[in-house]
């Protein structure tokens, strides 16, 4: 006798095999899809953390202080993505030595440079309101 149909049994197990194809298929697009809006917000806080550095460092020497830091804020456009974002910037004085060689050193005053050491750090959350991430950028601005 030939079979010229497929049974139930077969029928179901083809559902259950599609059915969970289709489960695993849809749990690793929502993987994906936080993984990708994660990497979007990362990037949104280096680019903000970035402008904001190269906005401090284009400063004039007498002008580039931790008052006028204060005043920087995150871009409307970047605080509308980044769930909780936040702009922090440090700026602190600092002396370094100049390059000399070995039979010169000398550490007087006269001998050393005025620095200013700008750290800009943009931390945010992510949609379920953990942190995310920080991003960090120091720079080291020479004086006069």
């Amino acid at each position: 006798m030939k079979r010229r149909g497929t049974s139930l049994v077969e029928l179901l197990v083809a559902c259950v095999l599609a059915l969970t194809f289709f489960g695993l298929s849809v749990q690793v697009l929502a993987v994906a899809a936080r993984q990708r809006h994660a990497l979007d917000d990362r990037q949104t806080a280096i680019l903000a953390a970035s402008n904001a550095m190269e906005r401090l460092t284009l400063l004039p020497w007498e002008e580039l202080t931790q008052q006028h830091a204060e005043q920087l804020d995150l871009a409307t456009t970047v605080a509308k993505q980044l769930a909780d974002g936040k702009l922090h910037v440090t700026i602190t004085d600092a002396v370094a030595d100049k390059v000399q060689s070995d039979k010169e050193k000398d550490t007087t005053l006269e001998n050393q440079l005025s620095a200013k050491k700008v750290v800009v750090e943009v931390s945010y959350n992510d949609r379920r309101g953990v942190t995310a991430g920080t991003v960090r950028l120091v720079a080291w601005r020479y004086g006069p």
